[in-house]
């Protein structure tokens, strides 16, 4: 018996074992195979996901049709810019402004040993409000949490004068130091990634450049810094992305200078103008590629960890006093393609080019002038989307949110749909294919003109009546958050929230803490430059 003359229902169940490349292949080559692929609300549900961006919640009781259906409603919700509800939440004043939103949990500082959490509800995935308070019962500067693993990390005595970052990837806890050393005033960044199950060091590594860091993959890790970094003799101070990998770094019984220590790889960006300087630079992405929602949420589906959003701020000063800030949004897929061509025993410490990832695989921008780069308030990317708002200054009752979703499966089906010219637009999104040149002031930060292609899709929406200035915005899988001095106001598909936020507070030598389910697990970190 051929195989297409096996029973739909048999077809149907040796197709779902195929990736949704594969089920599409197969659905071209006759017939019978589309009739079994198109018959099957299973097959549906699979593409589905993928065209979207999202993958299937393991722990939901719901059915493939009733989950199929709430993910055509969230798409529309977000294609649309369109919420349910929204609500206003005012907090503490002079609590401390950090704040992070992972996972569908929203978590801020209540004072400088408790925390607030609010896990903001979803009408469409059937998420429910939920709110409480953690007393640490130890002051602490800076936290981090990993909803999917029920994990919260805090870090003492951060200096007023330095900065930390913490990052979580499965079993891994990545923390970035950067503080200033006694000798010579210059900062010092240091980067120490943990097994935070057992305690264990898998690598310290320090240099003078380390700006900011990302998980790329669980054992990839990506670092923003320059070509001084890695190269020692080196006077190139153009920025690129270098890949760890954590599987082949040796176990530090020291810290490691980062010109010292093999890396896999490095993406390099186009060279500066020689009158062009970058003061600061930091690489974003959502959490790390096992983050999701926790398990007793039962999402139907979540967020695809497969493909994730990398955005790379870079602030120039080029002949003139005021500062241009581009964006650089390069999806994981771009980079990983690359590292997977690369001989599984070659050597390490390759480089490629500019013209070998850029051009074709990321895509530049001018920040808008509201986009925040501070540290405290940064998450404005998730999956493979990124969100923006301005406020026009004639017109302060009026507010622009712009995303950005650089799933490129979304924009080649979109695309295809509305037609073939570049920019086709429908409702409120608009399918972006035309190249971005480099204009006004960004024109001349690098040596030779910066021509970037990967498509993506914008969606905007203008608010009106808005009497609040909104200094963030935070993104989340069904809801938008806007930060203001007095408030938060948070929208979605789903729900929304405001929240008020007074000044930030700091405090003063490190150490990290990490609970889980109530057990506590202490890492003191002496870090010296």
């Amino acid at each position: 018996m051929a195989f297409v003359e096996l029973p739909g229902e048999l077809l149907s169940c040796i197709l779902l074992f195929l990736d949704f490349r594969d089920v599409l292949r197969c659905r071209g080559v006759c017939t019978r195979l589309k009739d079994a692929v198109d018959g099957d609300v299973h097959m549906q549900y699979k593409i589905e996901l993928a065209a979207v961006g999202m993958e299937d919640g393991p722990y939901s009781a719901l059915n493939v049709s009733q989950r199929l259906a709430m993910l055509k409603e969230r798409h529309d919700a977000w294609n649309t810019l369109s919420w349910r509800s929204h609500e206003d939440i005012p907090a503490p004043k002079n609590c401390p402004f950090f704040q992070e939103f992972h996972g569908g949990v929203f978590a801020r500082q209540e004072n400088d040993r408790t925390l607030y959490f609010s896990q903001l509800p979803s009408h469409i995935r059937g998420i429910g409000k939920a709110e409480w308070t953690v007393d640490i019962g130890v002051r602490f500067d800076v936290f981090g949490t990993d909803p999917a693993q029920d994990l919260l990390v805090i870090v003492q005595d951060v200096e007023e004068e330095d900065a930390c970052w913490i990052k979580t990837s499965g079993d891994h806890l990545a923390v970035l130091w950067s503080s200033r050393d006694n000798d010579d005033e210059e900062f010092v960044a240091q980067l120490v990634v943990w097994n935070w199950k057992t305690g264990i060091t898998i690598l310290h590594v320090m240099g003078d450049n380390i700006n900011s860091f990302v998980f790329l993959t669980p054992s990839y890790i990506l670092l923003l810094a320059n070509h001084h970094s890695i190269h020692i003799d080196s006077i190139a101070f153009t920025p690129c992305l270098i890949v760890l990998d954590l599987q082949q770094t040796p176990r530090p019984s020291e810290p490691i200078f980062l010109t010292e220590l093999g890396y896999l790889c490095a993406f390099s960006y186009p060279v500066l103008d020689v009158e062009s300087t970058i003061p600061s630079m930091t690489l974003r992405a959502d959490l790390g590629p096992g983050c999701t929602h926790s398990p007793s949420v039962a999402v139907p589906f979540s967020v695809s960890r497969n493909d994730r959003l990398l955005v790379v701020t870079l602030e120039v000063l080029h002949r003139r006093p005021d500062m241009t800030t581009l964006l650089s949004f390069i999806p994981s897929s771009t980079l990983l393609s690359l590292i997977e061509t690369l001989p599984p025993s070659g050597r390490r410490g390759h480089s490629f080019a500019w013209q070998e990832w850029g051009p074709a695989g990321s895509r530049f921008h001018s920040a808008s002038s509201r986009f925040s780069t501070d540290g405290s308030c940064y998450d404005y990317v998730n999956g493979a989307a990124f969100a923006q708002h301005f406020q026009i200054p004639s017109y302060h009752s009026r507010l622009i949110i712009e995303l950005y979703d650089f799933n490129q499966l979304a924009c080649r089906r979109m695309h295809s749909s509305v037609g073939k010219r570049a920019g086709a637009e429908t409702d409120r999104s608009m399918v972006v294919t035309e190249p971005t040149v480099l204009v006004g002031p960004g024109r001349h930060i690098f040596e030779q003109e910066v021509t970037t292609s990967c498509p993506y899709i914008r969606r905007q929406v203008v608010l009106f009546d808005q009497k609040n200035d909104f200094i963030a915005l935070l993104l989340g899988e069904d809801s938008l958050i806007l930060v203001s001095n007095s408030y938060v106001y948070a929208a979605a598909s789903g729900s929304s929230v405001r929240m008020e936020i007074p000044p930030r507070g700091v405090a003063k030598e490190s150490s990290i803490r990490c609970m889980r389910q109530g057990r506590v697990q202490d890492y003191q970190c002496i870090i010296r430059p």
